[in-house]
């Protein structure tokens, strides 16, 4: 009984601490995940950092992690480090999705890790996730806005020319038609970053605008990275001011870099700033302003310059898709 009464307080004192070890390592090991997700600028990103560490950390032969879907009804797999080798435990992260490890895990050191890690990673998520909604929403607003305009700014001439003249030819409404159904595509396609075949992208403009009496040259390359509908609305807008500047030639072409293309418009029309209320005077015009706003959400920019022998240049600056 001695024996015994002397041994028993022994097993208990090193149960005791090898629990006070496991909350002690448990404890730092999730303020080092804590620290890998918070300090980086996006949360893929960090849990790129906390897979890794735990990889590393358990001897694991592979870390994942799944994350949910944006309306949460599904999980996709989003971070893995290692190559899958043992017996797979699946940890829940809640709403931030679930850790998923291929052999070498301390259960008893991670669950209580990830208990602590969990509240950081959903609030990070759902921060994240509601900033893009907001800015995605911010950008369609202001989609709406511009092709509002654009649609009371094409269709003003072919609906005039049908309310005064009942005998016109159907060719211009159903011209301002087809401009309705292109404009909703394009509202769309906003943030798509598919590529184009430029000439016939070119062609479709053209047959927007109908008769021009402008020659047009074309000097373009098969494809342009921006989506059909978008292109098309640019070539029409950017064609349109040249003729209303009074271009007797418009050369479309395009040159390239390892970056990027840009597209070109030149023009032999009355030039900018030449004080004309026609074309390009100041390029402020409803055509311009969408054919901008649509090159700065494809990551380029729209410019507007003289060209040395009279008239104008509209440059558009074109990102090639990330690969």
């Amino acid at each position: 009984m001695t024996t015994g009464n002397l041994v028993l307080p022994r097993i208990g004192l090193a149960r005791r601490s090898r629990s006070r070890f496991r909350c002690r390592a448990a404890s730092t090991l999730s303020e080092r995940l804590i620290l890998a997700l918070v300090g980086v600028g996006d949360v893929s990103k960090g849990m790129t950092g906390v897979v890794r560490m735990l990889q590393r950390q358990l001897r694991a032969a592979r870390v994942e992690w799944w994350a949910p879907s944006a309306d949460g009804s599904s999980l996709a797999l989003e971070v893995a480090d290692g190559r899958a080798d043992g017996a797979r435990r699946a940890f829940s992260l809640g709403a931030a999705g679930a850790l998923v490890v291929d052999g070498g895990a301390d259960s008893l050191q991670l669950g209580p890790a990830l208990d602590r890690l969990a509240p950081i990673l959903r609030r990070q998520l759902a921060e994240e996730r509601l900033a893009e909604r907001t800015a995605l929403l911010a950008r369609r607003n202001e989609a709406l806005e511009d092709f509002a305009a654009l649609v009371a700014h094409e269709l003003k001439n072919p609906l005039q020319i049908a309310l005064l003249e009942p005998g016109a030819p159907v060719e211009e409404l159903d011209r301002a038609l087809a401009m309705i159904d292109a404009i909703l595509e394009a509202s769309r396609s906003e943030g798509d970053r598919a590529t184009a075949r430029a000439e016939e992208c070119l062609a479709d403009a053209l047959r927007d605008l109908g008769p021009v009496a402008a020659k047009i040259d074309v000097a373009l390359p098969p494809e342009l990275p921006l989506p059909a509908t978008l292109l098309r609305i640019v070539l029409r807008n950017l064609i349109a001011n040249a003729v209303a500047a009074g271009a007797r030639s418009v050369s479309v072409a395009a040159s390239s870099s390892r970056s990027d293309w840009r597209l070109t418009v030149d023009d032999d029309g009355v030039g900018v700033g030449s004080g004309s209320t026609n074309g390009y005077s100041h390029g402020s015009g409803v055509g311009l302003m969408l054919s901008r706003r649509i090159a700065e959400r494809a990551g380029g920019a729209l410019e507007l310059q003289p060209l040395a022998a009279g008239g104008t240049r509209a440059s558009m600056l074109l990102k090639r898709p990330e690969r």
